[in-house]
C-alpha cells in the first residue's frame, strides 16, 4: 500500500479514506490497492474509514517563580514561565486562575502570542484558545503587585493552569514566593498654605508604614532654617515674605526615610502708614489751616510688623500714587506752612525694612489769611471799672497741711480756739512798721524766720485788729504780700489742707483777690477771690480746667470776716464765719488736691489784681455779673488787612459746673455786621441764663475760632 497526500491516485482512480479522531475530519487521503484478481488482472478502488487517537502534549517550565519586591523602588515584579503545547486536534482550551492568595497582592498574565494585554489573575477562571496544530510554545508573564498596605514578609500563593481537547486535560500548579521587602514611610506632610508674614503658622502632617516594629525620627526644614524634630504638628512663624519650600523626612528604625514637601507662601504685610495734624483734629482726614500758618504733622501711628519701620518722606502736595514727590522732610514729624490759599493733600509715605511702602493722606483746606480781633464791648463793666476802691485789710493767716475741725478755727474772737491745731504756717501781720511780715511758727520753733512776706503799697493799721493784735494790714488798692515759694505754702495731689485769713472790707468792687498762687508756667494754680465782697475759691484740676466752691452773702460791711478754705478728703469745701457755705463732694471728681500736686516754684501773693489785672490770675477773661449784656465784637481782615464784611461768624457756648465739667453747650446766633464801626457785633442777654463758668467761641467762618472764658455770676 502507497500512501499519497495528494487528492488523486496516480492511475486516476480514488479510493476515500476516514480518519475518525474523536468527530473531527482529520484529513481525506488516497490509498492505492492493488488486488490480484486472477484471469482478470483487474485493480479495485475501495474506500476505507481509518480511526486515529487524538494527541495532547504539555510542557511548563518553571512550575515555581520567586519574586522580590522592594515597594520603595517598585511595587511590583515580574517573572516568565515557558509553555510548549502539542496538539494534534487543536483548538486547545487554556485556563488560569489562583488557587490561594495572599491578600494586598495582585497577580496578572500576558500569554505571548495570544494577546499582549495584561490580565488579572482571578479565583474565577480565564479560558483562552489555542489554535495551533502541532507544537506551538508560549511566553507567560506573571506579574505579582504590592499593595501599599502589606507589609514586609514571605508569601505563598499558587496558580492553576489547565490544558484540555476532548476530554484531555493536563493540569499545573505554579507555586508563587513573593518577599516584601521594607518599605520606607509613606509622608504626607499636609496641604500647600498662604500666609502673612509674621503669623504663626500649624502644620499638621501624616505619614504610614505598614511595617510593623518600627520606631520613628521626625525631622522639619522649614525652608528658613531646620525645625524642631519629634511632632507632627510642629508651628513655625516666617518672619519674612517669601516662598518657602518646608519638608518633612521620616526615618524608621530601619534608617529607611520617607519625605514629603510643600509650599508656604507667605505674604508681605507691609507697612501701614497713619497720618494726623498735631494736636489731631476731627474729622482725622480734613485739617482747615490759614494760608502761612506752621502747621505740625504727626506720623508716629504708622505700623509695621514684623519688618521696622525704615523711612517717612513727605510731600506736601500730593498728585496721587504715581506722583508722590518728596520734599526732602523726612521723620515722623512733618512740620510746613502752605504760602497759599486752597486744598491740599498731605501725603506721608512709610517704608519698612524690606522696601513695602504704604501712603496716609490728610487733606488740608488753606484758607486766607484772616486776622480776627475778638472783644468785649463794656467788660469795664463787668468788672466794676468806675466803683472807687475802699479799704481791704487782712489779718490772721493760717496754712495747715491737714483739714481741721471747725472747733479748730482760729475765728474772729479773742480767746483762742476751742481745740489747739499744728499749723505749718502764720503770719500774724503784727510786725507794725517795716517792708516784711515774718512766719511766726519758724520764731516759734527758735528758728530764723526763713519764709518772710514782702510787702508792697501797702499800710500797717492800728486799732480793731484781731484776736488782740496790736496791727492789721491794710492792702488798698494795688498793695499785695509776696510770699517767697515754700513748700509749706504748696500741697500734695492727695493731701487735705486748710487756709484761713480774716478779712474786713468795705469794698465792693467785682474782683479783689485775696490769696493767689500761679503756676510755673503762668497758669492759675489756686486762690481764693472776693466779688463783689462774696468770696470764691478755686483750684486748678489740670491745665485749663478747675473746681470752684463760692458764697452766697456779700461780705462789705466794714467787720472781721473769718474764711477758711479746706480739702477734706475728697471734698472741697468753703467756710463764713464758721459756718460751712459750698461744697463740692468726691462725687464731683475732684481727684487729691486738685487731680495733680499743687506745687509751684512762684510764690504766693496775698492781694492784688494779679499780672496786668488778669481775673482769677489768668483763668477767665472776664467776670459778669447775670443780667448784665455782654457785648461780644469781632473784626475780621484779610491778609492785606482789607476788613471783611461778607462773612457769617457764629457765637457757640460751652457751660461749665462748679466741677469743671461740661453740662451744656450750644449755639447761640450770627454776628452782625456794622459797617460804621468795621466789626461784627452779638448783644447776649444773661438774664436768662445760669451761674457758673462758660466758654464763647466767636467762629468767622474760616475753620478758626477764638474763645473768650467769662465768668457769670449771681449777686443776691
Amino acid at each position: 500500500m502507497a500512501l499519497s497526500s495528494g487528492r488523486h491516485c496516480r492511475e486516476g482512480r480514488y479510493v476515500r479514506i476516514r480518519a475518525i479522531v474523536g468527530v473531527s475530519l482529520i484529513a481525506i487521503i488516497c490509498v492505492l490497492f492493488t488486488i490480484n484478481l486472477g484471469v482478470l488482472g483487474e485493480t479495485v478502488s475501495k474506500v476505507v474509514t481509518l480511526t486515529i487517537p487524538a494527541a495532547l502534549k504539555t510542557e511548563v517550565d518553571p512550575v515555581s517563580l520567586f519574586f522580590a519586591i522592594g515597594p520603595d523602588a517598585s511595587p511590583s515584579d515580574t517573572g516568565t514561565v515557558q509553555i510548549e503545547v502539542c496538539v494534534n486536534a487543536p483548538p486547545t482550551s487554556f485556563s488560569i486562575a489562583l488557587v490561594s492568595s495572599t491578600a494586598g497582592l495582585d497577580f496578572s498574565y500576558r500569554l505571548l502570542g495570544i494577546g499582549e494585554d495584561a490580565v488579572p489573575i482571578l479565583a474565577t477562571v480565564s479560558l483562552h484558545s489555542l489554535p495551533s496544530l502541532g507544537c506551538t510554545n508560549y511566553v507567560l508573564d506573571l506579574t505579582v503587585t504590592v499593595d501599599p498596605v502589606v507589609p514586609a514578609g514571605i508569601y505563598q500563593d499558587d496558580i492553576q493552569l489547565q490544558f484540555q481537547i476532548f476530554g484531555i486535560i493536563r493540569t499545573y500548579v505554579l507555586h508563587i514566593e513573593t518577599t516584601v521587602l521594607p518599605r520606607s514611610p509613606d509622608v504626607d506632610a499636609g496641604p500647600d498654605q498662604t500666609v502673612n508674614e509674621g503669623d504663626v503658622v500649624a502644620f499638621t502632617s501624616s505619614f504610614y508604614d505598614p511595617d510593623a516594629g518600627e520606631s520613628y525620627t521626625i525631622a522639619w526644614d522649614f525652608g528658613d532654617e531646620p525645625g524642631a524634630g519629634g511632632t507632627l504638628t510642629p508651628t513655625h512663624t516666617y518672619v519674612d515674605n517669601g516662598t518657602y519650600i518646608v519638608t518633612l523626612t521620616v526615618t524608621d528604625s530601619g534608617g529607611r526615610s520617607g519625605q514629603d514637601a510643600l509650599t508656604v507662601t507667605v505674604n508681605d504685610l507691609g507697612p501701614t502708614a497713619h497720618v494726623e495734624s498735631f494736636p489731631p483734629v476731627t474729622p482725622l482726614l480734613v485739617l482747615a489751616v490759614n494760608a502761612a500758618e506752621e502747621v505740625v504733622f504727626d506720623a508716629s501711628d504708622s505700623t509695621s510688623s514684623p519688618d521696622a519701620i525704615f523711612s517717612y518722606e513727605w510731600d506736601w502736595d500730593y498728585g496721587g500714587l504715581a506722583a508722590f514727590t518728596p520734599s526732602g522732610d523726612t521723620g515722623e514729624m512733618g512740620i510746613h506752612a502752605f504760602p497759599e490759599a486752597g486744598t491740599y493733600t498731605v501725603a506721608m509715605r512709610v517704608t519698612d525694612d524690606d522696601g513695602s511702602t504704604d501712603i496716609a493722606m490728610l487733606d488740608v483746606i488753606v484758607n486766607p489769611v484772616t486776622m480776627v480781633e475778638p472783644s468785649l464791648a463794656t467788660p469795664e463793666v463787668a468788672l466794676g471799672g468806675g466803683a472807687v476802691v475802699s479799704e481791704l485789710t487782712i489779718d490772721e493767716l493760717y496754712i495747715h497741711h491737714q483739714a481741721i475741725m471747725v472747733s479748730q478755727f482760729h475765728l474772729v474772737s479773742r480767746e483762742a480756739p476751742e481745740q489747739t491745731s499744728s499749723p505749718v504756717i502764720h503770719f500774724p501781720f503784727d510786725e507794725g512798721s517795716g517792708e516784711v511780715a515774718y512766719n511766726e511758727i519758724d520764731k516759734l520753733f527758735g528758728r530764723e524766720p526763713v519764709l518772710k512776706g514782702m510787702l508792697s503799697q501797702v499800710e500797717w493799721i492800728e486799732g480793731e485788729p484781731v484776736r488782740g493784735n496790736a496791727f492789721a494790714l491794710s492792702l488798698g488798692e494795688d498793695g499785695y504780700v509776696g510770699i517767697s515759694a515754700d513748700r509749706r505754702m504748696s500741697f500734695l495731689w492727695n493731701q487735705d489742707f486748710t487756709l484761713e485769713l480774716w478779712v474786713r472790707t468795705t469794698d465792693a468792687s467785682s474782683e479783689r483777690a485775696l490769696v493767689r498762687r500761679q503756676r510755673s508756667d503762668g497758669g492759675p494754680l489756686y486762690g481764693l477771690n472776693l466779688f463783689a465782697g462774696i468770696p470764691l475759691f478755686y483750684l486748678s484740676t489740670a491745665v485749663d480746667t478747675y473746681a470752684m466752691v463760692k458764697g452766697h452773702e456779700t461780705i462789705v460791711d466794714g467787720t472781721w470776716h473769718h474764711i477758711a478754705c479746706m480739702r477734706d478728703a475728697g471734698a472741697l469745701k468753703l467756710y463764713l464765719d464758721g459756718n460751712l457755705v459750698d461744697e463740692l463732694l468726691p462725687e464731683a471728681r475732684i481727684a487729691g488736691a486738685g487731680g495733680s500736686d499743687l506745687s509751684s516754684q512762684e510764690p504766693t501773693y496775698l492781694g492784688g489784681l494779679g499780672e496786668a489785672g488778669e481775673p482769677m490770675g489768668g483763668l477767665v477773661d472776664a467776670f459778669y455779673y447775670i443780667g448784665e449784656p455782654i457785648e461780644f465784637q469781632m473784626r475780621l481782615r484779610d491778609e492785606t488787612g482789607t476788613p471783611l464784611t461778607d462773612a457769617r461768624p457764629l457765637l457757640l457756648f460751652i457751660r461749665y459746673d462748679n466741677a469743671g465739667q461740661q453740662v451744656e453747650s450750644g449755639f447761640i446766633g450770627q454776628l452782625t455786621h456794622n459797617p460804621d464801626e468795621e466789626q461784627y457785633a452779638y448783644s447776649l442777654d444773661t438774664s436768662t441764663y445760669e451761674e457758673g463758668m462758660y466758654d464763647f467761641f466767636l467762629v468767622p467762618g474760616d475753620g478758626s475760632q477764638e474763645r473768650l472764658r467769662i465768668m457769670l455770676l449771681e449777686i443776691g
